[in-house]
């Protein structure tokens, strides 16, 4: 082989690692440089008021007399009615929603019949621009329980408890 053919492959070979060892060095240092950078994503967040609040009272009847139980619903949808109207809140705006009626004697699937016939569940739906007003009266349902009104949180609408709607 050529001396000079030997030498211009030791410079070319030379002249690669030299290349190659500074693109991996330069890979490395501006790998590293990059973690030296935060980048923040997040929220920004303040105190804003409701200016609607929605109340979904569900309340339980139960018995085996049918007429017996209809009757006690009855008497807790008043009771419920009285109880908003004494805590400032319109029963204009104030629906009846959702009447269920369950016979156990229907339900082929349950074992042993062991609590009462039928139960009856209705509830009232709240709705009300005045959402401190309701938020008030949500902290005094307790009243309800001490008059024998049986309150329940199972349904449609999940947890018991007003829910609060920003203004659009």
């Amino acid at each position: 082989m050529n001396p000079d053919r030997s030498l211009a492959f030791a410079v070319l070979i030379a002249l690669g690692l030299a290349l190659g060892g500074w693109f991996i060095g330069h890979g490395f240092a501006s790998g590293r440089a990059s973690d030296r950078y935060v980048e923040v994503k997040g929220l920004a967040e303040r105190e804003v008021t409701a200016d609607l609040a929605l109340w979904p009272l569900r309340y339980v009847s139960t018995g085996d007399d049918l007429t017996a139980a209809q009757a006690q619903i009855t008497r807790n949808t008043r009771q419920v009615f009285a109880f908003l109207s004494r805590n400032g809140i319109d029963t204009t705006a104030v629906q009846l929603q959702a009447l269920e009626v369950s016979d156990a004697f229907a339900n082929r699937f349950a074992g042993g019949r062991g609590g009462p016939r039928y139960v009856i569940q209705q509830t009232v739906m709240v709705r009300s621009g005045k959402p401190e007003v309701v938020m008030a009266a949500s902290q005094r349902v307790s009243e309800l329980v001490g008059a024998g009104v049986v309150l329940s949180s199972s349904g449609e609408y999940g947890i018991g408890g007003p829910t609060f709607i920003l203004p659009g």
